[in-house]
């Protein structure tokens, strides 16, 4: 049974954000390294966890369920990329492969959240209240995530003064720190789209280009597109 629910696990949770790198070239500049194979999926996984394993020694835990799931989160991601960058990938091509797991992964999180605000209500602006007020009891919740709520008109909005995951990638290093700006800090725009139709998503200021804050800003297009 043990083994049953090990493969289930993979071949839905994991396995199937990471087809979205077979077929890829292995590098942008040199062609002649081939294109991404199934084996090699699995062969980025494999290094990936052992990766995840040497990381996860020195990485903080967090202090309530929300932080050490995304510090785990976090942990993950930097080891999925530094696999990547072993199958021959340039930095930059790195991080966009490695984002475009991470956000297969992302969407396939958030479904249920996503689902259960469409049926308790039609309009877009209340899904999206519903689903920023269920962030923010489970991953953002305090003392794990610093942050205030405050009113402003047509969107859910807060600050966040601190993010665990933030302070870990800068902890690390520049490089890891450009590669969590480069993924991370990027989705909340597509996925305010995803979230609800029109959905639109805002920020100003942000924590890992050494703003003082990350103001965050969910709202929705009156008149979306299509």
């Amino acid at each position: 049974m043990k083994w049953i629910i090990l493969i289930f696990r993979w071949r839905y949770r994991f396995r199937i954000p990471f087809q979205k790198l077979e077929g890829r070239n292995r590098s942008r500049q040199r062609p002649e390294l081939g294109r991404i194979t199934n084996d090699d999926v699995y062969s980025i996984l494999e290094e990936s966890w052992k990766n995840f394993k040497q990381l996860s020694k020195t990485a903080p835990e967090g202090n309530t369920v929300g932080s050490r799931a995304m510090l785990k989160s976090g942990v993950w991601s930097l080891a999925l990329y530094r696999a990547i960058l072993e199958i021959g990938a340039e930095k930059e091509y790195a991080i966009e492969l490695c984002g475009d797991v991470l956000w297969k992964y992302y969407q396939r999180v958030v479904r249920r959240i996503r689902l259960k605000a469409r049926l308790l209500s039609r309009k877009p602006q209340e899904q999206m209240n519903r689903i920023q007020e269920a962030f923010l009891k489970m991953p953002l919740e305090k003392p794990g995530y610093d942050l205030k709520v405050i009113q402003v008109p047509g969107a859910f909005a807060y600050d966040i003064y601190r993010c665990p995951v933030h302070d870990y990638f800068k902890s690390v290093g520049p490089e890891e720190l450009e590669f969590f700006q480069k993924t991370w800090c990027t989705f909340d725009f597509p996925f305010a789209e995803y979230l609800v139709k029109g959905g639109k998503y805002d920020r100003q200021h942000t924590l890992s280009h050494g703003d003082a804050m990350c103001d965050m800003r969910w709202m929705v297009d009156v008149h979306p597109k299509g």
